[in-house]
């Protein structure tokens, strides 16, 4: 490939990188930058492969909602944990700054339980921040809910002039209900990435328990590489992999920065002026060297 052609790929690149908020400026001008490996392992009740992302420090990244699943039915994802086995200590679809090298493993956990316990697989398991999720299981004392045995035997409940009772329930969300009871609905916009459960039961007899998730994808949940050729000269290097969002990775060594002027010959050390943003575009860019 000519330098002209070559450096015309390269003011592509520089250009969509500043379009996904990258301005072209030297994010480690007089130093090498840490790189980070972060790992999100799927952990107990969880399957799936571990993430594996190699990010600069000092970015920040979307903890996955639906990189894993569950090894049964009866769990939901709950956050993410500094190690295995242990308690939630980070929500899925946070935002969470790197500053070193970060293990992660996924929380699993069970509702809460009751004598007559049912996941509704007719709920929406998915939603879009800022959009309207909504959901009618009863409406005109038809139910229209995934297990309308259960609804049936809530609504008897209900008719006792008593309510349902909230277990779980994000703050987004709303429980609404005709006086009769014969409506019950859930509506709200979510507010961003995260895995939220839901779960209900009668306030009568207090058996009865239904429950579901309503999952909004992080950008983490889409991953993207960035490859890097010799050009007009030779060898072979890496290919970064990482989540889709504004997280930056270190270029390897001897690849021109986004935009900069390209010449035969070039070189520079890793991790310096090479910061690159993964895009949210779908096509992965591919740098060039000399």
């Amino acid at each position: 490939m000519g330098i002209l052609a070559a450096a015309m790929l390269l003011a592509v690149i520089g250009a969509a990188a500043a379009a996904d908020g990258w301005d072209g400026s030297d994010a480690d001008a007089g130093s090498s930058p840490a790189i980070c490996t972060v790992t999100i392992n799927p952990g107990p009740h969880g399957t799936g492969n571990a993430l594996t992302w190699k990010v600069l420090a000092g970015n920040s990244v979307e903890l996955p909602t639906s990189a894993f699943a569950a090894d049964s039915g009866k769990y939901y994802l709950a956050g993410y944990s500094a190690s295995s086995g242990g308690s939630a200590a980070y929500s899925a679809g946070q935002s969470l700054k790197i500053t070193a090298d970060t293990n992660l493993w996924a929380v699993w956990s069970e509702p809460e339980d009751y004598d007559y316990l049912q996941s509704d697989p007719n709920a929406p398991a998915s939603g879009t921040a800022d959009a309207t999720w909504n959901y009618e299981p009863i409406s005109k004392g038809t139910y229209s809910g995934g297990n309308p045995g259960m609804w049936a035997a809530m609504a008897e409940a209900l008719s006792y002039s008593h309510g349902l009772a909230v277990d779980s329930m994000p703050d987004w969300m709303t429980m609404t209900h005709s006086e009769s009871w014969n409506k019950v609905s859930f509506r709200g916009s979510p507010t961003g990435p995260g895995v939220w459960l839901v779960q209900v039961h009668d306030e009568h007899t207090g058996k009865f328990s239904i429950w579901w998730t309503v999952t909004v994808k992080a950008s983490s949940d889409s991953t993207h590489a960035l490859t890097f050729s010799a050009g007009s000269g030779s060898g072979s290097y890496s290919v970064p992999r990482g989540p889709r969002g504004p997280a930056r990775f270190s270029r390897p060594p001897g690849s021109p920065r986004p935009g900069a002027p390209w010449r035969p010959g070039a070189r520079r050390s890793p991790g310096r002026r090479s910061t690159i943003p993964y895009l949210r575009s779908t096509p992965s860019p591919t740098g060039m060297r000399s």
